[in-house]
């Protein structure tokens, strides 16, 4: 699925809504793919209202890294944040839902 420009504006509004902090603890360098991942741990839901898990959402993540980074697939920071997602998330999944 290719997102346009629209539908990164419906992912700021949302996090803004949802009062998103953007990436934590880390820079903001991929902040719309942050922004996007935060929405899906705090609704458990995609962009269009539907059901997402947390595996879909942290691959989400990695993928939108891997797509912005200029080592594209073989981003090491694109492996490390999904890493660090998928192994300390669970806290943060459990408790927005």
């Amino acid at each position: 699925m290719v997102k346009d420009a629209d539908y990164w504006d419906r992912v700021r509004e949302r996090a803004k809504e949802l009062h998103s902090d953007g990436c934590s603890c880390v820079p903001d360098f991929f902040l719309y793919g942050c922004l996007e991942h935060d929405c899906h741990y705090r609704l458990h839901l995609d962009m269009d209202n539907n059901p997402i898990n947390k595996a879909e959402a942290d691959l989400q993540l990695k993928q939108y890294i891997q797509s912005h980074s200029w080592l594209r697939r073989y981003s090491p920071m694109a492996q490390w944040r999904y890493w660090a997602v998928k192994r300390f998330g669970k806290k943060a999944w459990d408790h927005d839902a």
